[in-house]
């Protein structure tokens, strides 16, 4: 099975593919929603949770990128490594820019308290960003009173790759049903909890079935790619477009248990079977952090208004803004993690397996 797994991670990476382009597209969509959501305008966008089906996205294709990336490289120092200088130069860079944001609104008002900061800036450093989401009575009043209440999905992320290499160790022994228990588990512990108490329905466990699906998509690749024939392609894509045209996985009850799936075969679709368009800068996670502070910050200085010209100025600054962050903090972060593992880790580094050993299996 470790043959087939390596197989299917170098096609995935060989494939010309939409992820980074998909990716934009996502945060814009959060971006959009939460322009008028987070302020209580949501009577102003056209009516379509496009916050939540952009996290499900992200989600989606980080199942499969995360899980071909530890396929392809699965010592777990290295792949903590990998994703820790990732993920955390430009988050970190945000809570302290937004800290000290903050400090000086909340000296201006005389609400300033340096054990207040130190808080903050602690638990947003430890992700825990639900025990301390503002200081300094900043955001007292509004309706999300937190700076950055989309950090809360990095949280999950994080987990899911704190957990990976166990569940790909599981995964070798018990195959596809192992992916499937996972997907009916996370389903069950989502429904359950969603009406009485939604918050956590939203933990790792309700949202790891978005991530089961992203990793059945890296792990059968070459299978359901063989299914691109252009019958079966048409197919697929008006099962999708007849699905989001209805929404029928946002508004009809319980049907949201199937939406993982519709998800990730429409992610599944427009990454490899449509055309190959182009690559553009991947500013998708700069937006991902830069857009809700942006708008919280323009509510406290009297700037806010649900209309399309802030909107656009919104976009035009948010992407700007992560189109800088890409090229100067992130990439420079990745290039930073590559030459720690170069100095830290040999080449023949053996991989280090939790609690399970790779065994032989049939392929499922």
């Amino acid at each position: 099975m470790t043959g087939a797994l390596r197989r299917n991670a170098q096609l995935l990476r060989e494939r010309p593919n939409n992820f980074t382009l998909l990716r934009i597209l996502f945060a814009v969509a959060v971006v959009y929603d939460h322009f008028y959501v987070l302020l209580s305008a949501p009577e102003a966008r056209y009516g379509f949770p496009w916050a939540e089906l952009g996290v499900a996205a992200f989600f989606v294709t980080s199942g499969v990128l995360v899980t071909a990336s530890y396929d392809e490289d699965p010592q777990l120092l290295r792949f903590w490594v990998k994703r820790l200088f990732r993920i955390l130069p430009l988050y970190l860079l945000v809570v302290g820019c937004q800290g000290a944001v903050m400090s000086v609104i909340a000296l201006s008002r005389g609400t300033f308290d340096l054990a207040e900061l130190g808080h903050y800036l602690v638990m947003n450093a430890l992700f825990m960003n639900f025990n301390a989401p503002a200081f300094g009575g900043v955001l007292d009043g509004f309706p999300t009173p937190a700076i950055n209440p989309s950090l809360w999905t990095l949280k999950i992320e994080l987990m899911f790759y704190a957990v990976l290499p166990l569940l790909m160790a599981v995964y070798r022994r018990l195959g596809f049903a192992w992916i499937a228990a996972l997907f009916i588990a996370s389903t069950l512990f989502y429904e359950y909890f969603v009406d009485a108490q939604p918050m956590l329905a939203k933990q790792l466990p309700g949202q790891i079935r978005y991530f089961a699906v992203g990793m059945a998509i890296a792990l059968y690749f070459d299978r359901l790619d063989a299914l691109k024939r252009p019958s079966t392609r048409i197919l697929a894509l008006a099962v999708i477009a007849l699905v989001a045209v209805a929404g029928l996985v946002w508004f009809v009850p319980h049907a949201s248990a199937f939406e993982p799936l519709f998800v990730a075969s429409a992610v599944f679709i427009a990454a490899f079977w449509l055309p190959a368009l182009w690559e553009p800068v991947d500013v998708s996670y700069g937006a991902y952090l830069f857009h809700a502070p942006i708008i919280q910050l323009s509510a406290v200085y009297g700037l806010y208004a649900a209309d399309l010209l802030r909107l656009g100025a919104l976009m035009v600054i948010v992407l700007s803004l992560a189109a800088l962050a890409h090229i100067f903090i992130e990439k420079p972060g990745i290039k930073l993690g590559r030459a720690f593992i170069r100095a830290s880790f040999r080449p023949n580094t053996p991989v280090i397996d939790l609690v399970l050993q790779p065994t032989r299996v049939k392929d499922q």
